[in-house]
Order: structure tokens, then sequence, then C-alpha cells
């Protein structure tokens, strides 16, 4: 994740994401709002974007699963910003910097991630097909002004060797035993009624509107292309 305030980052008009609450199946994201949401990004100094109230970054995130379809959960660093802080996350990602060669918002937003994913958990092209990434939806936390400043563009990332490296040290507990760790459902259901363990704000809407519904149906969710 870029530290450099000056650097340009994917942002988008507030307007053309107000429609989306807390965490939406990109499959039910109206075309309309999908078609904006790519006309009207744009590229901002992180410094401008982290004090404006009239854009919202784009995050493109990964929820990291292996082939049992369990869940690579990790814990924050206690310094990490308060409302993350010690928290666990099933979400790996961070901030769209411009890529050279991409002007797809798809392409952009993936290639993105996967520098994230190499930097955070050491997972390259050789550990994940680029076909096997695939987008499941959008995440809107609108708790407060500062929280709905980023939106989670969440892809969903199968690792068929059941594996992950963390290697962020500055982003992850180096301590605790939750590093990539995959869990099953009833797993993290036991972590995230632990009030010492609990799940940062997008993850908990992640779990509730997504994961929870997927894993009780025992249905596949429709997984659609931006």
């Amino acid at each position: 994740m870029t530290s450099d305030n000056s650097q340009d980052i994917l942002v988008v008009p507030r307007g053309a994401v107000s429609c989306l609450k807390g965490f939406a199946r990109w499959s039910e994201i109206d075309v309309a709002t999908i078609a904006e949401i790519s006309r009207s990004r744009a590229w901002m100094p992180r410094r401008d974007a982290e004090l404006s109230s009239d854009v919202v970054q784009l995050i493109p995130c990964a929820v990291v699963r292996d082939g049992a379809g369990k869940y690579s959960v990790s814990r924050r660093r206690a310094d990490a910003r308060k409302d993350i802080s010690k928290k666990m996350t099933l979400l790996y990602g961070g901030h769209a910097e411009p890529v050279e060669g991409c002007g797809d918002l798809a392409d952009i937003l993936k290639e993105n991630l996967r520098r994230e994913l190499e930097e955070e958990i050491s997972l390259t092209s050789a550990d994940v097909d680029d076909d096997d990434i695939e987008i499941v939806g959008a995440i809107n936390d609108l708790a407060s002004v500062k929280s709905s400043r980023h939106l989670a563009v969440v892809f969903n990332v199968p690792v068929a060797g059941g594996s992950v490296s963390v290697r962020a040290d500055e982003e992850f507990s180096r301590r605790s035993k939750y590093r990539g760790e995959f869990m099953d459902v009833a797993q993290i259901v036991k972590l995230q009624s632990n009030k010492q363990n609990r799940f940062d704000p997008w993850s908990k809407l992640l779990f509730q509107d997504w994961i929870r519904p997927e894993s009780e149906s025992g249905m596949q969710i429709g997984l659609s292309n931006i």
C-alpha cells in the first residue's frame, strides 16, 4: 500500500457510489451505477482525497480462499488507525495507483490488487491465475464521513496451495498467530464472538452479507466482470 501522500490514487465522485450501502453484490449493482463509476473516475493526490468529502477512494481488496473454501485471516497492528487497530481482517488490498498501459477500470483494479497481494501476503502470478480472480462486490461503510471516504471493491482470490506468507509487517501484527491463517465459517463465527478478537468494519460487512449467506445456502455466488 502506498504511503506517499503526494501519490495519485483512484477516486470517484461521492455521488457515483451514493446508492451503495454496506456490502453490495456486484451482480446486483445497477448497470448505470457501474458505468458511472467507470466514466467519472479520476486521479487525485492522496493527501487531498483523504481530506475531501466530495470524492470516494476506490480500494481493490481480496478475500483469499483455499481449496477447501476456508478464508485467510490476519490481525492488524496495534498502531493502525483507530477503527482497525488490533482488529482481525478478511481483506488484503490498498489504494489504486496509475498503472502504465492500463486504461480500463477492471485492469487498473486488478493490477493494483496483484501488487498488493504480492507485497502483503507474497502471492504472485505463479500462485493465482488471473482468470480465477473475480469481482464479488463493493463495501461502502456509511457509519461516518471518514469511513465513507473509502470504498472497497472486493475480489475473490482462490489459492490452490492453501497457504499464504504475510510479509507486510507494517500492516499486520508480527506477534499474532493470525497471519494468513485459513479458517472455516464456524471458526470465524467463534472468533467474531470473542470480544477481544473482533473484525474490522469491512470484514464484518463482508461476513454478514456475503460469506455467511453463501455458506448457509450452499450456493455459489454469481460473479460478473466490470
